[in-house]
């Protein structure tokens, strides 16, 4: 049997929780991206298991999916690669006057809105699905390699790649586990 472990990263070191108009939340993702994790007092230990157990770790290209790794000591069993990283929000130009919110609260706006083909500044939610669907393949191919594969990567992200293995004929919750350092298991024989 084959499986492929898709954990979320640690949480976000990046702690800017203030109501902020539009155009402060868009500097609000760049930092956030540019910020690594906070070291967890102590993940899951369903996630140490599968990272122990797994010869190769794969994250994304970004610092959290990286750090996030290194944190649960994977030295040298890492490959790191842009075809995971978190899907992008649309980085409007515009501002709403007197409208502030919470970076929560703008992100879901954002992921909404991106999800029904609002995308300027970013890719769009096809190209992105097709890049689930690139990634799904890549991590199938290291499993079948390896048996055992771990991807540290993103929430939304984790849930795009969810549902191609699946379609794949992969076995696995349709919903990915959200919180910080959690793992979801897919596998196929």
């Amino acid at each position: 049997m084959q499986t492929i472990s898709l954990i979320r990263h640690g949480k976000s070191a990046y702690e800017d929780n203030r109501r902020m108009n539009c155009r402060e939340f868009t500097e609000w993702v760049r930092a956030y991206n540019e910020a690594g994790v906070q070291e967890a007092a102590a993940c899951p230990p369903d996630t140490m298991a599968a990272v122990k157990a797994a010869p190769l770790v794969i994250t994304s290209n970004l610092k959290r999916s990286m750090e996030s790794a290194d944190y649960l000591k994977t030295a040298g069993r890492i490959k790191s690669y842009s075809v995971f990283r978190e899907a992008e929000r649309p980085a409007p130009r515009w501002n709403l006057p007197g409208v502030k919110l919470r970076p929560s609260a703008w992100s879901a706006f954002f992921r909404t809105a991106w999800c029904t083909g609002y995308s300027p500044g970013c890719e769009s939610l096809k190209d992105a699905l097709r890049r689930a669907e690139a990634g799904a393949r890549k991590l199938a191919e290291y499993a079948a390699e390896h048996q055992h594969v771990v991807l540290v990567g993103h929430q939304f992200f984790n849930q795009l790649l969810a549902v191609q293995l699946i379609k794949m004929g992969w076995s696995g919750p349709k919903k990915i586990n959200r919180k910080h350092w959690s793992t979801t298991v897919y596998s196929i024989k």
